[in-house]
């Protein structure tokens, strides 16, 4: 009996010892390979964020591509090389962009990668998606090769629809065009208070850039068509989409007011919404859409 016993317990020991030799082992190799993930990947034109991106088949279209990625290895790359492509419904990949660096900087136990760069989109790319493949350094391989948001390209007649939305907690309305921002917005509680009309996506013509500012004291935002210097107090947050500044065939005046007390701005459709009421002064036109 004594003699299973011991064995028994001299065979718990082996196995263990086994165990801990196989996860020394791994983590030895997991440290070598200093394994790199994303985080968050956002394509965006000015403050428009997408999950599809509506592209024009004559006109190269500009993005902006924000990149985030971490290890949690104590042996992670000083950098890695980031490379956008075009994944053709065929098959066939495309590179968009030059190789971009993401440098590291260490942040409590992960090591955090950040970066963002432009990159156009060339005309006659309408179908397939974006996709993207990254490598540590010194990596002679992507670990990556098939990695895949995937950001799937839509035609566009480069038109997008400006709403309002409000805020029923706090009270606030702001305006977007961006189809992922109003998604996100509306599933925590905002409501939308319709459509305003059409702005571009891409500039052309007359249309001028409309530019998206916001005060986080005041929770308020503020846009300035062909203005890019932010008022006081205000952080940029890009491009919101290009608007006219002058009334035309099929245009719609966007006006606005300000309320002194609050610091708070409304676009409306109606240059009569808020008139009279306390604390709020009426600003005139802001721009035009179709």
């Amino acid at each position: 009996m004594f003699i299973k016993l011991n064995m028994k317990v001299r065979e718990s020991k082996m196995k263990k010892i086994l165990l801990l030799s196989l996860l020394f082992l791994f983590s030895i190799n997991l440290a070598t390979k200093a394994l790199v993930r994303p985080l968050t990947i956002e394509i965006s034109n000015g403050s428009i964020l997408y999950d599809k991106l509506p592209v024009v088949a004559s006109t190269p279209t500009p993005f902006t591509a924000s990149l985030n990625f971490f290890s949690i290895e104590q042996a992670a790359p000083r950098s890695i090389e980031v490379i956008l492509y075009h994944h053709a419904d065929d098959g066939t990949d495309t590179p968009i962009n030059n190789p971009i660096n993401l440098p590291l900087f260490a942040m409590g136990a992960a090591r955090l990668y950040q970066g963002s760069f432009n990159f156009t989109l060339p005309a006659g790319f309408t179908t397939g998606n974006i996709r993207l493949k990254f490598r540590a350094e010194g990596e002679s391989n992507d670990n990556s090769t098939n990695f895949s948001m995937p950001i799937m390209l839509v035609p566009s007649s480069n038109m997008m629809l400006l709403t309002r939305i409000f805020n029923p907690s706090g009270g606030r309305h702001m305006i977007t065009a961006s189809v992922k921002e109003k998604r996100e917005l509306l599933k925590i509680g905002w409501q939308s208070e319709g459509d305003y009309g059409l702005i571009k996506v891409v500039q052309e013509g007359s249309y001028v850039p409309l530019y998206r500012f916001y005060r986080p004291r005041a929770d308020d935002h503020v846009f300035q068509p062909n203005n890019p210097t932010p008022p006081p107090g205000y952080d940029s947050e890009g491009i919101a989409g290009y608007v006219l500044i002058s009334s035309g065939n099929d245009t719609k005046a966007v006006y606005k007011y300000y309320n002194s007390k609050s610091g708070d701005r409304v676009y409306t459709r109606d240059a009569g919404e808020l008139a009279g009421v306390r604390d709020w002064q009426y600003e005139g036109i802001a721009f035009y859409v179709q």
